[in-house]
């Protein structure tokens, strides 16, 4: 059938347009289907930008605040004999602040306001104090995802109990590891739970020891020497909220 159908013009016409416009007067007709490189190229594929996935926390200054509890030796005795922690839980505040770096590393300073417990041994109660916390720490987010993240730390824990008085009764302090997870509701918040504890020396605790068979003889009365320093367990539980990158 011939291509210039009288009786379908516009096929024709384009036709003719194609054959005219693509091959050269007086062209072979195996010309026709070869491979010609500018009209038979493949388009380019079109390159479209594609932001990076967000898998980290929100990088820069980080800030923020939450509750608390601890537990372990966090109820100070204070005597003539002997200074001491006895066994308790508490509850407080405390706020969280830090920096975050592009890598997994985060380090921070928590600064905590407890309301605990001091013994009064003219009353053999105990009664209202006030406990304070100061906790440098550096973390490591072991795994981190964009909607959440699980990381460990190491922390310089310092508790000061009792600080409300005309002293401070008691001063522990000593390495904590931290085991926390977070949750991020959106590239600037994050919801954080975690978990801090281990061994703190009571730098204040003493007890007083026997006197000596010397010290006796010269006076009845003598008391024994104050040996200080006792190392005590200590457990933090934490849960609050960050704001960072910003």
């Amino acid at each position: 059938m011939s291509l210039f159908n009288p009786s379908r013009p516009g096929l024709a016409t384009a036709t003719l347009l194609v054959v005219c416009i693509g091959h050269p007067k007086g062209a072979r007709a195996d010309q026709i289907d070869a491979f010609d490189p500018v009209l038979d190229a493949p388009m380019a594929p079109v390159q479209t930008e594609r932001l990076p996935a967000h898998s980290r926390g929100p990088t820069g200054f980080v800030i923020g605040g939450g509750a608390m509890t601890y537990l372990g030796r966090v109820r100070s005795v204070l005597t003539s004999d002997e200074s001491r922690l006895d066994l308790g839980m508490q509850g407080g505040l405390f706020i969280t602040m830090g920096g975050r770096t592009p890598s997994p590393v985060e380090v921070g300073l928590d600064v905590g306001f407890g309301l605990g417990l001091a013994y009064i041994p003219e009353e053999d109660r105990f009664r209202a104090a006030y406990d304070l916390l100061v906790e440098p720490r550096a973390l490591w987010h072991v795994v981190e995802r964009q909607e959440w993240s699980f990381y460990l730390g190491l922390a310089a824990a310092n508790y000061i109990f009792d600080v409300d008085t005309d002293g401070v009764s008691a001063y522990a302090m000593g390495p904590f590891g931290v085991l926390g997870a977070t949750i991020r509701p959106d590239r600037h918040g994050t919801w954080f739970i975690e978990a801090s504890g281990g061994p703190a020396k009571n730098r204040l605790g003493f007890v007083r020891a026997d006197p000596t068979p010397e010290a006796l003889l010269e006076d009845p009365d003598a008391l024994g020497k104050k040996v200080y320093g006792r190392w005590v367990p200590i457990v933090r539980l934490a849960m609050g909220y960050r704001l960072g990158g910003f």
